[in-house]
């Protein structure tokens, strides 16, 4: 027997063995691996895969960049493990996490600075050089990474900013001057322009194995400092500088007359429209701002009655509510079922009843924002299907069709044996790839429309009558159980377990655990460990396995999704063109549910995901 490396990568190491000579059956392998050297902080623990005698290559995912690994594969059969051969393979280095820390500015004097860098730390490799940047505010607004340079190259490009230092981390033990004219590994430390507009951050380069990561910090800090100088001003200058005066306060002027005009407009359309809308929410939302989509630069004036224009407004008598039978929670009300009169037909419904007395103002714009993007969203197959909406005088009802089923309650719904055809799952391999696909054409076209989902898992998609997979879930469409609060910590991106500040494309990595529930059937992410230990083990690098059944192309799609950086996360359209070119060929190629002798199901704990 013997054992190959085929490729490397920050978190993944991809093995070809062959087969050993056996006196027995071989039913299996399992592949072991164990840190030897790591950079990071905690414990890793060993981690092992079992995958079935028809593979002889495997890919190993969740392992920590920078590491050495002792790998080991072994043939079993059903009681024992054989002999293994083993191999130790180095993770390469990632992207230095956390953040490199700020610069300590101790003194400003003239065109030098002298500061303090405090040590940075790093789980993905060793600090090599520290970079010290230098940025001149009075002339941009931030920093380009890949335009950043020594000083020289910032004169020819006309960039107000540079690398004025690269230093060892042992030149970092003494305060540092920035500005002093020295040159640093090739970096020109140049005096600083007599301003107050100043920042200066600090940059990491991890530098391994002929491998380099740079990472440079996130925020930087902006120097006010009195500059012990004496400063001349032309009279020019304050000539510039009184035209400028003059000129805001007459733009002031100006705006203040255009504020008092657009009251006074404001005003004459309430009073004509206040018969139509009884409801208290067509009052102004001058100040409406989501941190879940961006709104188009139209008029606000009248918010609600532009609203009501892009909608169907159901009459009365149209809409039979069954106000007691309540189904689950939303956002500002109770939902319910009903039933519309549409097209000579009754459509069921889900409504949802929003009293207009119990409601804050704060909370009418937040809920006039989250009715805007159902709206945006109602043009798409692939999300879910919003009705109309009904008003009284006290009372607005936001009616969207009924869906009797999720996609998580399929999946745990087929976890059965099908006798017929040798399966283990009754919902067929080409089925469960079209409803992923079906997810990422939704979740194409909200990213379109600057939509943020931040709930995405396979209990916020629903599936039509025709078998049509809808995301639901964002927006008033979100609804949650009457006696329990969904926990959406397995899905949740690592950018937000560590810093809580939301990236669109966290959508992406809960798309890639939506994808693995879905190839799972119904299984619970990371079932082996409690709620509380998940944030922290996911920051360590822990990832869903790659089950046997589910091949290296499927499974690597789900692993893109996974990845650190955001910015090297697939977008859906990339994602809808792979899947859709899956689900097209024949099944078995990179999913099969048929049954083999030792086949478990992965756990499905719903206890796990729900809040405790």
């Amino acid at each position: 027997m013997s054992i190959e490396v085929v490729n490397v990568t920050e978190t993944t190491v991809r093995l070809r063995w062959t087969q050993p000579q056996a006196f027995t059956r071989i039913t299996g392998y399992v592949i072991k691996a164990s840190v030897l050297e790591t950079y990071a902080v905690a414990a890793l623990l060993p981690v092992s895969w079992a995958v079935p005698n028809t593979t002889l290559q495997s890919e190993l995912p969740n392992l920590h960049p920078g590491s050495k690994y002792n790998i080991s594969v072994a043939a079993t059969n059903y009681k024992e493990e054989g002999a293994s051969i083993g191999t130790v393979v180095e993770t390469i280095i990632g992207t230095p996490d956390p953040t490199p820390p700020s610069i300590e500015i101790k003194q400003r004097h003239g065109d030098e600075m002298l500061v303090h860098i405090p040590e940075a730390q790093n789980v993905n490799g060793p600090v090599s050089m520290y970079r010290i940047v230098v940025s001149i505010e009075l002339y941009q607004q931030g920093i380009i990474i890949d335009n950043l340079g020594n000083h020289s190259y910032a004169e020819e490009q006309g960039l107000p900013y540079y690398i004025a230092a690269e230093l060892d981390p042992e030149d970092i033990k003494n305060d540092f001057i920035i500005g002093n004219g020295r040159t640093y590994n090739g970096y020109f430390n140049a005096p600083l322009p007599l301003t107050n507009d100043i920042e200066v951050s600090l940059g990491i380069v991890s530098e391994k194995n002929h491998i380099k990561k740079v990472r440079y910090a996130e925020s930087t800090k902006k120097i006010i400092l009195n500059i012990n100088e004496v400063e001349e001003y032309s009279p020019m200058v304050v000539a510039l500088g009184a035209g400028i005066a003059i000129g805001m306060v007459l733009l002031l002027i100006g705006i203040g007359l255009l504020i008092v005009l657009r009251k006074r407009i404001h005003m004459v359309r309430l009073q004509r429209g206040s018969q139509s809308m009884p409801l208290s929410l067509s009052e102004p939302c001058m100040e409406i701002e989501n941190s879940e989509f961006l709104q188009d630069d139209n008029d606000r004036v009248d918010y609600y009655g532009n609203l009501k224009r892009k909608l169907w407004n159901i009459p009365r008598d149209l809409i039979d509510i069954d106000i007691s039978c309540v189904v689950g929670l939303g956002n500002y009300g109770k939902f319910t079922r009903g039933k519309v009169k549409q097209h000579g037909a009754q459509t069921p419904s889900l409504v949802q009843v929003i009293s207009d007395r119990e409601l804050e103002k704060s909370d009418k714009k937040l809920m006039l924002q989250e009715l805007d993007t159902l709206i945006k969203s109602n043009e798409h197959d692939n999300l879910i299907s919003f009705i109309g909406i009904c008003e009284t005088s006290t009372t607005l009802f936001v009616v969207l069709q009924d869906m009797k089923m999720t996609f998580k309650e399929l999946l745990i719904q087929s976890r059965h044996r099908d006798l017929q055809n040798n399966k283990f799952c009754l919902l067929n391999e080409n089925k469960a790839i079209q409803i992923c696909v079906d997810v990422a054409c939704g979740m194409e076209y909200l990213q379109s429309k600057k939509i943020m989902h931040k709930r995405l898992s396979c209990r916020n998609v629903v599936i039509g009558d025709n078998g049509v997979a809808k995301v639901a879930g964002f927006g008033l469409s979100h609804i949650r159980p009457l006696h329990e609060t969904p926990d959406y910590i397995r899905w949740t991106s690592h950018e937000m377990l560590r810093q809580n500040r939301y990236n669109p494309k966290a959508d992406v990595w809960s798309y890639g655990v939506l994808m693995w529930e879905a190839l799972t059937i119904g299984a619970t992410p990371y079932a082996h460990t409690a709620n509380k230990e998940v944030a922290a083990r996911v920051l360590r690098g822990m990832r869903p396995s790659q089950p046997s059944y589910v091949g290296d192309g499927l499974f690597q799609l789900c692993l893109q999704c996974w990845q650190v950086d955001p910015d090297e996360r697939p977008p859906f359209s990339s994602l809808l063109n792979e899947l859709t070119q899956f689900a097209e060929g024949p099944g078995t190629t990179c999913l099969s549910f048929t049954h083999y002798n030792g086949f478990n199901y992965d756990l499905y704990v719903p206890q796990y995901e729900i809040v405790s």
